[in-house]
């Protein structure tokens, strides 16, 4: 599984945990959401997703999940943006 990571690095237990419950590897991919909250949100989401997709190429097969920026607009128009280009939603993921 492919988790493309928009918050903070995965902590190794963070990790097993999710490999536990999904039951397969995980491979974390990095993307830094860097916005400027004084322009308009969705084109810098754009932006951020086309980086994402351009990291994940050729792994689009795999299972995705997303874990989301913890600004709550910004998680909101980027997992739409992903989900777009996927042609599906990915899961959601929120560790502890």
């Amino acid at each position: 599984m492919i988790v493309l990571n928009f918050s903070k690095p995965l902590t190794t237990f963070q990790r097993m945990d999710i490999e536990r419950l999904v039951g397969e590897e995980v491979i974390e991919v990095m993307v830094n959401p860097k916005v400027n909250l004084l322009r308009p949100l969705l084109p810098q989401a754009e932006a951020i997703a086309r980086e994402a997709m351009m990291k994940i190429s050729g792994m689009e097969s795999e299972r995705i999940s997303i874990l989301l920026p913890g600004l709550s607009p910004l998680a909101v128009i980027l997992y739409n943006a992903i989900a777009t280009r996927l042609g599906s939603p990915p899961a959601s993921i929120e560790p502890a």
